[in-house]
């Protein structure tokens, strides 16, 4: 897979400094990869892990493989930030 630069004004655009926008894409990148493990758990909940069978095995690596084509987590949060489907929002400081 080849590797794709990024123009970090553009990322810095939607957050007030480049680090508050990694930060949140950071933790968009940990909410999507708990998604794609709960549903390759879910692909392989019918599965038995215990089992020695050779279909069973088959049908494992095909599921797991079919995820691993598949975008990483980080470069999709990336991409959500830059299409504008991420935003951050700021908690104005509460008064005591």
């Amino acid at each position: 897979m080849p590797v794709k630069t990024l123009n970090i004004r553009e990322i810095e655009k939607r957050a007030k400094n480049l680090y508050e926008a990694v930060i949140v894409v950071a933790k968009r990148a940990r909410q999507i990869n708990i998604d794609i493990n709960e549903q390759i758990k879910s692909h392989l909940g019918n599965i038995e892990i215990d089992e020695d069978n050779s279909e069973d095995v088959i049908d494992r690596e095909s599921i797991i493989s079919e995820f691993d084509r598949k975008a990483k987590p980080t470069t999709l949060a990336i991409e959500e930030m830059l299409e504008d489907k991420l935003k951050v929002n700021y908690i104005d400081n509460v008064q005591e």
